[in-house]
Parts: C-alpha cells; structure tokens; sequence
C-alpha cells in the first residue's frame, strides 16, 4: 500500500516550532551567556505567537477525541518546546519592534528552507492536522527527541542551579 501525500512522515525540521526552539537554544545558552540581554534576537514574541498555535491546535486535538496518550505526548511537547523557554525568558528585556522584525526575518528564513525542500508552510501543517484526524502517530520520533533533549535540558538546568550559582564547583 502506497501512501498518499498527506500520511507521509513529516521531517521535524519542516515545523517551525523546532525552529524557534534551536532560536532559544542559541539565545540563551550562547548568545545571552554574558548576560547583555540582547534585546534584537530575543526569542520570546516567536515563542508566544507559536504556543498561542499549539493551545488552538490542543483544543482541535481535543475535538477530535484521539486518545489520551496523544494528547499527553502533545501537552508534554506544548511545555517543553514552548512553556519552558517561555518561563526562563519571562524577566529577559525585549523590544517589540526589534522582536517583530527579528521573528519576520525569522519566518522569512523559515519559509525560503521550506521553498528549497519543495515544501510550503500550509502542507506541512494541513498534513499534520490530517495526521491526528486519521489518528496514525508518525511523528512519535519528535516525542522521543523531545524527551532526549528535555532530559538534558534539565540536567543542566540542575546543575547551572545547584553548581554554578551556589559556587560548589
């Protein structure tokens, strides 16, 4: 059995979410390591705008009536991916205006590695609601990724906390 386009697995790197996540890596590991609070590149408007996303496509999710399992393994992916990067950016200053043409540059980048790849942004996420509506689960491998990088994430959140700022090491 062939499968039609919109069952095929959807690669992660197509969902923006992902993107703005590797931003807030970045941002906050690396470019904000000195604490200069770079106002230009901060992350937190794109974060915003794309868990007020997530919250809509929950209760879609949620409509649908897919199974509890799917809808933990998405609320579970909705705190990580955006409610945890929120919540460290939450006291970081930020410019609206350099935030909104900072995320406009973003998408912009986003949408051109979409058009290199064959691919457009409406597909991508039509092909992902048609995914939970038909109740298949071939994205389960952004679960699994998530969970590997969350536990990593909060080791080191453990030790940056417990380590670096108490001065045991």
């Amino acid at each position: 059995m062939e499968l039609s386009n919109k069952d095929e697995f959807i690669r992660p790197d197509f969902y923006i979410s992902y993107w703005i996540f590797a931003w807030f890596a970045l941002y906050y590991f690396f470019v904000n390591k000195k604490k200069t609070y770079c106002k230009w590149c901060n992350p937190i408007l794109a974060l915003s705008v794309v868990c007020i996303g997530c919250i809509m496509t929950l209760f879609y999710i949620l409509f649908l009536n897919v199974g509890i399992i799917v809808i933990l393994k998405y609320l579970f992916m909705i705190s990580f991916y955006k409610g945890y990067p929120v919540y460290c950016l939450r006291n970081y200053p930020f410019s609206w205006i350099y935030s909104i043409l900072s995320f406009s540059v973003f998408f912009g980048i986003y949408l051109s590695y979409l058009h290199y790849h064959g691919e457009n942004f409406i597909s991508i996420y039509t092909r992902a609601f048609h995914q939970f509506k038909i109740k298949t689960n071939k994205n389960s491998s952004a679960f699994i990724f998530a969970s590997i990088v969350s536990i990593g994430v909060f080791v080191s959140f453990l030790y940056n906390t417990i380590f670096v700022k108490n001065k045991i090491m």
